[in-house]
């Protein structure tokens, strides 16, 4: 991650990243890139094969005046669509 983006445990196993002066690919490409690194890591360090899935929103903030809440509603939907699609993959959408 970039100095500027911030991380943050929302519960459980689940966490909120934000990517700032980023669009919807950069995002995504991120959080691939971040999937396979913590998936090489844990591969190498533990033996074990562990990935995750992922929802990406872009919220274009001056368009759409949407509280944080139905951001992470949005993002956490596209999450268990992602797993529920086989897991291991990234869903984005624009909102």
């Amino acid at each position: 991650m970039r100095e500027k983006d911030s991380i943050y445990r929302y519960g459980g196993e689940e966490f909120v990243i934000v990517f700032k002066d980023s669009n919807i690919e950069g995002a995504k490409k991120r959080l691939e890139s971040i999937n396979k690194g913590f998936a090489a890591l844990m591969k190498k360090k533990r033996n074990i094969e562990l990935s995750f899935s992922g929802g990406v929103i872009y919220c274009r903030c001056e368009r759409y005046m949407t509280s944080i809440e139905e951001r992470i509603k949005k993002a956490d939907m596209l999450m268990y669509e992602a797993k529920r699609q086989g897991r291991n993959r990234i869903l984005a959408d624009d909102i």
